[in-house]
């Protein structure tokens, strides 16, 4: 966050210096314009015999030149403000990005904390179950075996046992 806001301020000074120096080069070119066009007026004044035309068009030309600068220094500042506006924009479009991240994060760090707990908890019920399931068939195993000689065992008795009359 601090190292985008960081980028947007750095962009819009640098904008800014840049509109500053246009601003700076219009002014002067304005001002070496009028001053040309005053010094070109006063020279044909000195040819023509009415001096209140020239003064006319030296007005105007002074005027049609202040009027250009003043517009273009005006469009310079709107043109910074929109710069200022975009960086501004830019940073809170960060800003909701990098909270928007962090909030997905969160979600997917507990999804898989979810995710990893139920596969524990379904692997120890499998062990468990499979535990059960030999501890029961070697059981049953050993059980039957056991059945099997003491069956064995009873025949052979039986058999190996005289009989005696009642």
């Amino acid at each position: 966050m601090k190292v985008v806001f960081d980028e947007v301020v750095e962009v819009v000074v640098e904008v800014v210096f840049v509109l500053v120096v246009v601003v700076v080069i219009v002014v002067v070119v304005v001002a070496a314009a009028a001053s040309s066009s005053s010094s070109s007026s006063s020279s044909s004044s000195s040819k023509k015999s009415s001096s209140s035309i020239v003064v006319v068009v030296v007005v105007k030309k002074a005027v049609v030149t202040t009027a250009a600068a003043v517009v273009i220094i005006i469009v310079v500042v709107v043109a910074a403000a929109v710069v200022v506006v975009a960086a501004a924009a830019a940073v809170v479009v960060a800003v909701v990005v990098e909270v928007v991240v962090e909030k997905v994060v969160v979600v997917v760090e507990v999804v898989v904390i979810v995710v990893v707990e139920v596969v524990v908890v379904v692997v120890v019920v499998v062990v468990v179950v499979v535990v059960v399931v030999v501890v029961v068939v070697v059981v049953t195993f050993v059980m039957t075996e056991w059945l099997r000689q003491a069956r064995a065992t009873v025949i052979c008795l039986k058999s190996s046992t005289p009989s005696f009359p009642p």
